[in-house]
């Protein structure tokens, strides 16, 4: 695991899935497999621990995983974010929203690599369609005030929290949007692509 030993993974999975009728948005199916153990097959071979933040998936792979539970009701995936940045003993938490079926470990590694040398608080990519705040990389040394933040009832906005720290982008071009590893599943429709 060359590069990736001082980050750890943290998968959110504590969403309503409110825009997909209620469904628990990482067992949703995808050619046949739940999108969870499409990540973890994409996310297992790069990290050493794997934290689930937001409630336990039955029946997955044992071994790497840590189950964390949110500390502050309504704190959205702000609240995954702190209670995984709690439990880690890694520098470096890498953290992905639990709906994303077509993660790259090239990207991953990249991004990673952007991290270690343009030291910040959080790293997340840019596309020519914007921002991927669920699919960062943030530095522990932040868990006080992400702690605090939600403490003071701060806006559950993952982007509002960001901006209140030292941010910085990783730009990524992405040429086939057919495999894009930024997709996520929100809605219905989006199981179409």
């Amino acid at each position: 695991m060359p590069g990736l030993d001082n980050f750890t993974a943290v998968i959110l999975t504590g969403g309503t899935g409110s825009r997909m009728g209620g469904a628990r948005k990482p067992l949703i199916m995808i050619d046949g497999e739940p999108i969870i153990l499409k990540m973890l097959r994409t996310l297992n071979p790069l990290f050493n621990v794997i934290i689930i933040a937001g409630g336990r998936i039955e029946n997955l792979p044992q071994g790497r995983i840590v189950y964390v539970e949110d500390r502050f009701a309504g704190g959205g995936p702000l609240a995954g974010i702190e209670a995984a940045l709690t439990a880690t003993v890694s520098e470096y938490l890498f953290v992905f929203a639990g709906d994303m079926p077509s993660l790259s470990s090239g990207i991953i590694t990249a991004q990673a690599d952007f991290m270690l040398n343009n030291p910040c608080d959080i790293v997340v990519p840019r596309t020519t369609a914007g921002i991927e705040p669920l699919h960062a990389v943030i530095d522990r040394r932040i868990a006080p005030a992400l702690t605090q933040y939600l403490t003071e009832k701060g806006s559950p906005s993952v982007r509002s929290f960001y901006l209140k720290t030292d941010v910085r982008y990783f730009d990524v071009s992405i040429a086939d949007q057919s495999n894009n590893p930024f997709r996520n599943i929100n809605i219905p429709d989006d199981l179409q692509l």
